[in-house]
């Protein structure tokens, strides 16, 4: 499994779990490759993947968070 599948499955879990919850902000890409001892790109396609899949959005200069699982509830679309 590639680091970055392995961030996503990661992510996806606490989410569903609800251990990270909707409107939280997530650690910085930075941060999160070295959490993963990986690069800042590897962290970045993780998150992009994230976003793609409904489970996270990004504002430039703001960071990263949360929309919670798609198929809860508790999820919400960013403000703006």
């Amino acid at each position: 499994m590639k680091k970055s599948e392995k961030i996503v499955a990661d992510f996806i879990s606490l989410v569903e779990k609800g251990h990270i919850e909707p409107g939280e902000k997530l650690p910085t890409h930075r941060d999160l490759a070295f959490d993963y001892e990986c690069s800042v790109g590897t962290a970045s396609r993780a998150y992009a993947e994230l976003e793609r899949r409904g489970y996270c959005y990004g504002r430039v200069g703001q960071g990263t968070f949360v929309y919670g699982a798609p198929n809860l509830r508790t999820a919400f679309p960013p403000s703006p």
